[in-house]
């Protein structure tokens, strides 16, 4: 076999190869729909920044108990009017479970009368139908309700300034050991409240999720070093294709370079 036959061979196998590789199925994650991250201005990630008033923010790095979290600063002191972060969901985004998460250090929220426990700092997810939200206050933590005056249906007692709190909610259409269509709310990885159903919530036609100052009437200062939305959809990552088709040009690239020194000799 003479060196264009031979070459031409590598190149058959080489493209077989290729076929076959193209025919395997790729790994794939998931990815979230949105995600803040520490010092990042969130309009950079993809949020929109609305509303009116006097928020401002700033990006920063602070040291809690030995450990380095960088935050992106939002402060509404104005007491009239709030701008907060924004990103629209699709209908596809709340089709099925989704989760909401936050890591968030209050500097000041306090309670807003005359609900009880309502606070100027909020992690929300409004669906279409409701809110599913984090209120948080100087000392509490719970989730906004349906009621007159407002207040939260659900709420517990925790310092939330003197350190980072990672808050989550994990809504359930069908999953495994919650009820169809509620949530399960955890702090720092304790559950808090199980299975809250949709008549405990307060009630919302807008479909997005949200973090930053929530009241009007109150006033709110917080760092948030990570706020996600994540529904489970797929992002593709190199696969074992890839991989094959990466290390099969190695090979090609290896067997051409051998036939060419063979054939100057």
């Amino acid at each position: 076999m003479n060196i264009r036959c031979a070459i031409l061979f590598r190149l058959g196998g080489f493209l077989a190869v290729l076929m076959t590789a193209a025919c395997l199925p790729s790994i794939a994650a998931a990815a979230p729909v949105v995600i803040h991250q520490g010092s990042n201005d969130p309009q950079t990630e993809g949020w929109t920044f609305s509303g009116s008033g006097g928020t401002t923010t700033i990006a920063g790095t602070e040291i809690i108990a030995a450990v380095t979290h960088n935050f992106w600063n939002v402060n509404d002191s104005s007491d009239l009017y709030a701008k907060a972060y924004t990103y629209s969901l699709t209908p596809g985004n709340l089709a099925g479970d989704w989760v909401f998460d936050a890591i968030v250090r209050v500097i000041d929220s306090p309670i807003v009368p005359p609900g009880p426990d309502v606070g100027g700092t909020g992690l929300i997810v409004a669906d279409g139908l409701n809110y599913w939200s984090f209120y948080l206050t100087n000392s509490t933590a719970g989730t906004v309700s349906n009621s007159s005056p407002l207040g939260l249906s659900h709420s517990f007692m925790l310092n939330t300034t003197t350190d980072y709190h990672h808050y989550q909610i994990a809504f359930s259409q069908n999953g495994a050991g919650t009820g169809d269509d509620t949530a399960n709310f955890f702090s720092d990885g304790t559950l808090v409240f199980g299975n809250v159903p949709r008549s405990d919530l307060y009630v919302s036609g807008a479909s997005y999720a949200y973090f930053g100052p929530v009241s009007s009437a109150g006033t709110s200062d917080a760092n948030y070093e990570l706020v996600r939305f994540d529904d489970g959809t797929p992002a593709a990552v190199p696969g074992p294709a890839t991989l094959l088709l990466v290390s099969a040009g190695l090979v090609w690239a290896a067997a051409s370079a051998r036939a060419r020194r063979r054939a100057r000799r």
